[in-house]
């Protein structure tokens, strides 16, 4: 079984070699998770992470190492736009070589056509990628979030100016909620309002308590879960589900 979890740049892979998941549940089982569990619920969750990824480490030891990036490639190129670029290519050398005026024309000339070609390629790919999914949400979803290149990293912006939009944005957003509670408040002002108004009164017993949970409910819970993790997670959900 094959985890992989991401730190920034870098990349912590866990041992691709298939990892013993009764080994793991017996190390866990025996731990102080279970001999001496934390009284609060905070303190719980903390000792959980603690110990998880403890034993966790133990049975699969993390490497760390980068994964090789770099520009993709252009396989959506049409055969016209790729002969264009290599055509731009030539004049823009000739012209670098002679620096006359009619080569620079030629060059720019070849820019502009090249250009045309290259966004006329990138929209038929783009489109055809929509198509190609059909009515499959997971994968439109995810044709996309690579067409917005939501997993494209700045590295020329600083932590300073993220911070900077997103207190801009907060405030945004903050001073329209405002707006909107001073406008309301206008508009019943002298008028009799109950926000309860439009409600059903109970007339049933009350919940005064909640009802015990049983383990067989929560085992059921988790395996109906979909077998993702985030970035933020410290055990792989198909690590939790296998555990039984």
């Amino acid at each position: 079984m094959t985890w992989l979890r991401c730190d920034g740049r870098y990349n912590k892979d866990i041992k691709t070699k298939k990892t013993d998941i009764a080994d793991f549940e017996n190390r866990l089982r025996s731990s102080d998770l279970f001999t001496d569990p934390a009284g609060s619920p905070d303190s719980y969750l903390a000792q959980f992470e603690t110990t998880v990824t403890t034993v966790l480490n133990q049975v699969a030891p993390l490497k760390v190492g980068h994964r090789p990036g770099g520009r993709r490639g252009a396989r959506w190129l049409d055969p016209e736009a790729v002969t264009a670029k290599q055509h731009r290519r030539r004049l823009e050398r000739r012209w670098k070589k002679t620096g006359s005026e009619p080569d620079h024309v030629a060059y720019r000339d070849a820019c502009r056509y090249t250009n045309k070609l290259i966004n006329a390629s990138r929209n038929r790919h783009r489109c055809q990628r929509i198509i190609d999914a059909g009515n499959n949400a997971r994968q439109v979803w995810s044709n996309v979030k690579d067409l917005l290149h939501t997993n494209y990293h700045d590295a020329t912006t600083s932590t300073d100016n993220d911070t900077t939009f997103c207190s801009k944005l907060a405030t945004f957003f903050t001073n329209k909620v405002n707006n909107i509670k001073a406008t309301t408040t206008w508009a019943l002002a002298g008028r009799v309002y109950d926000p309860l108004a439009s409600d059903l009164r109970h007339l049933g017993p009350q919940l005064s308590a909640f009802p015990s949970v049983t383990e067989d409910e929560v085992a059921k819970l988790i395996g109906s879960m979909p077998a993702k993790s985030s970035l933020f997670d410290f055990v792989p959900t198909s690590l939790l589900k296998a555990c039984r």
